[in-house]
């Protein structure tokens, strides 16, 4: 009779241990549901955002047309004199501030042309039997550029410039100070080509504002480099003078620049 009554308790035991085991797993499974159907809720947003590519990929905006420019460009030059002994020396030149304008297509956002109009005054000074002589140099210097550029319609981009330049002479004077060693006994005369012709090039660095980039800040470096003789040497001058810019000397230039382009 003990043993009918352990056995049985058995059972009951086993039993209530099958019923808490099944409801343990209809709970989970429940659980896992619920998951499942989280999981699974359809996003809108998300779903649009898979389907349609321009919600993701953004094209930069087209540059194509014209765009008026106008900067502000300090540079530093060379330039062969001769002094009144004849011997041949390059100046000292003092720093130089052009302004200009410009006006410019570009084709697409990566390549542009530009036509530029830059006024230009150079100043030059050396020591001639320690009297100082000064020469000044005006030019009106008109660039024709050909631009290859990143991509302009993007806020920031990189460029890098080259092409002949054409420069108008408007002006030339020379002055001395000091004595020397006695007094001059030649004057110094300054006779330039009325053109001078060469290759500009420079690089530079663009900032775009504005959602279609319609404005931009120029920032960069113009060099030019000219090709013809600057001093004219079908000139006569007397015997109490002598030509003060030397034969076969070529302008030089080197600047920075920075300036504002507006897409028309």
């Amino acid at each position: 009779m003990k043993t009918i009554r352990i056995i049985s308790a058995l059972l009951l035991v086993m039993l209530f241990t099958n019923i808490t085991r099944a409801q343990q797993v209809e709970k989970d499974e429940t659980s896992t549901n619920v998951n499942l159907t989280k999981t699974s809720t359809f996003n809108p947003e998300i779903s649009s955002d898979i389907q349609d590519p321009t919600y993701v990929v953004r094209e930069t905006p087209s540059q194509r047309g014209f765009h008026l420019g106008a900067k502000y460009q300090p540079s530093l030059g060379r330039l062969d004199f001769r002094m009144e002994n004849e011997q041949t020396i390059s100046a000292k030149y003092d720093i130089a501030h052009g302004f200009g304008g410009s006006l410019n297509y570009y084709f697409n956002n990566y390549f542009g042309t530009h036509f530029e109009v830059n006024v230009m005054r150079q100043a030059y000074e050396f020591t001639d039997d320690a009297r100082t002589r000064r020469v000044d140099l005006s030019y009106i210097n008109v660039p024709i550029l050909i631009s290859f550029n990143t991509n302009y319609g993007r806020p920031v981009n990189l460029n890098v410039t080259a092409g002949p330049y054409i420069g108008i002479n408007t002006g030339a004077s020379t002055d001395v100070t000091g004595n020397g060693n006695g007094p001059t006994t030649a004057v110094a005369v300054v006779e330039v080509n009325p053109l001078d012709v060469g290759i500009a090039y420079g690089a530079g660095v663009d900032f775009g504002i504005g959602q279609t980039k319609w404005l931009h800040i120029n920032l960069g470096f113009r060099g030019t480099q000219g090709i013809l003789d600057v001093g004219a040497t079908d000139i006569t001058v007397n015997q109490d003078q002598f030509q003060v810019v030397a034969e076969n000397s070529r302008m030089q230039t080197y600047g920075m620049y920075i300036g504002l382009m507006v897409k028309l």
